[in-house]
């Protein structure tokens, strides 16, 4: 009874310890696959209108979770008006895809640009609306500087 105790206690520590081999040892002794993340959204995504970029399910989630109860606002949530094309740009040494929309028909007082990097889906956004400013994400100050100067450089510097 012992003898068959030990060989158990062998057993589930060996078992174990395969399920926690590195990559290396999984591949030699044909463990399972650990499992891969999806696929980042395509950085081509910089040719489309914004609010294509909501047809990725992974975008539309984090940026309406970081909208929070003004996800209520459908300028905001859909990123549906009046928008410049987007284009890369660059802030400090990561590239993001700029975008700029506003409210339809009421530009001048509801406006944002949003920066967005598809390779790790990191979003910062400054959005006026006429009662104030607020800065969407978690931006550092430089950042926040950055998404402010943008913004000016969209919505208040005159047309050429």
């Amino acid at each position: 009874m012992i003898a068959m105790q030990c060989r158990f206690r062998l057993f589930l520590v060996c078992a174990l310890g395969a399920l926690a081999l590195p990559g290396w040892a999984r591949d030699r002794l044909g463990g399972p696959e650990p499992p891969t993340s999806p696929a980042p959204p395509s950085p081509s995504a910089a040719k489309d209108r914004p609010a294509k970029l909501l047809a990725d399910a992974r975008f539309r989630r984090t940026w309406r979770g970081l909208l929070g109860a003004h996800a209520r606002e459908p300028w905001l949530a859909q990123m549906n008006g009046p928008a410049p094309e987007p284009r890369w740009v660059y802030v400090g040494s990561s590239r993001y895809v700029l975008h700029a929309f506003c409210k339809p028909h009421d530009c001048h007082d509801n406006n944002a640009v949003v920066l967005y990097s598809p390779f790790d889906l990191r979003i910062h956004a400054w959005v006026h609306r006429g009662q104030g400013n607020m800065l969407i994400g978690t931006p550092s100050p430089a950042m926040a500087g950055e998404l402010q100067r943008v913004w000016r450089r969209e919505w208040r510097t005159p047309s050429r």
